[in-house]
């Protein structure tokens, strides 16, 4: 009984930290990108007096020029997991099956990312040297590098975890090593392909540090900097209904992403933590 009573209570604190730290905001974010300047000046919890349920929105999507924004980064996302998931695949591949000092040494190598953050300045001068700064091309190679040894140090635990006699038995029927990753690991691969994809693309999606050195126009923002620069206009007092309006259509496209992958997230990651 005791137990029990101790396990409710400790429910309960948890639920309203929870419901502190998430739904407060997250209500305080909707009601107030629905109310006019007047209203939304005092961050109020109350819902509108007045609703601008269009007005809002369509001025942050034209003023902020967030279709440019969400092509930039819809590029940047989707080419980036691409190039991070296959390769990152590939390599994970290798190292799982090949059991070698070298290979050992590759990994550590590789997974050392994690720890270590990018060299800013010398990677602008490298794309700088190879005439890829400010393009696609520089940024999703930049984020290939930056995100490889998350997807690497998943991976590769995952693909320890599958029967090695499914590949001997592919290559009995004559596959060709590629044969075998693309028809038999790969697809196996799914639930932690998922989690890279959710968590690489929460990562560049999210991310305003990177495309603020890597880019140098306009034309190239993605939506979070984008986000920056329409703030950036307000000098004299912050219009606190376009920021959360702004805020809320920045952040959809992940929130739906996340509804649907949710169900492979703990399972990928998981997976990949079984072995190292």
């Amino acid at each position: 009984m005791k137990n029990k009573i101790i396990f409710v209570i400790k429910y309960l604190i948890l639920s309203l930290a929870a419901f502190a730290i998430i739904v407060i905001p997250f209500w305080m974010l909707i009601v107030n990108s629905f109310k006019p300047a007047s209203e939304a000046r005092s961050l109020s919890l109350s819902l509108p007096v007045k609703w601008n349920i269009v007005e809002n929105y369509s001025t942050v999507i034209i003023e902020g020029h967030l279709l440019r924004g969400f092509l930039n980064t819809t590029i940047l996302t989707v080419c980036s997991c691409l190039v991070i998931v296959i390769l990152g695949s590939l390599l994970s591949w290798f190292i799982a099956r090949r059991k070698s000092k070298i290979t050992s040494i590759l990994y550590y190598i590789c997974i050392s990312g994690i720890l270590i953050p990018p060299a800013v300045v010398a990677t602008i001068r490298i794309l700088k040297v190879l005439h890829i700064y400010a393009t696609y091309p520089g940024l999703i190679l930049f984020y290939s590098g930056a995100m490889m040894p998350f997807v690497i140090f998943f991976t590769t635990g995952f693909i320890k975890n599958i029967p090695i006699e499914l590949e001997q038995a592919a290559q009995i029927d004559g596959a060709s090593p590629i044969g075998v990753f693309f028809k038999i690991i790969f697809p196996l691969l799914r639930p932690v392909r998922l989690t890279s994809i959710v968590f690489v693309a929460l990562f560049i999606w999210n991310d305003f540090l990177y495309p603020f050195y890597f880019t140098n126009k306009s034309n190239q923002f993605t939506m979070v900097l984008g986000l920056y620069n329409f703030i950036g206009r307000f000098y004299n007092q912050v219009r606190w209904e376009l920021v959360f309006a702004d805020v809320i259509v920045v952040s959809l496209p992940l929130i739906i992403l996340y509804i649907f992958a949710q169900r492979n997230i703990v399972a990928g990651i998981m997976g990949g933590a079984t072995k190292g």
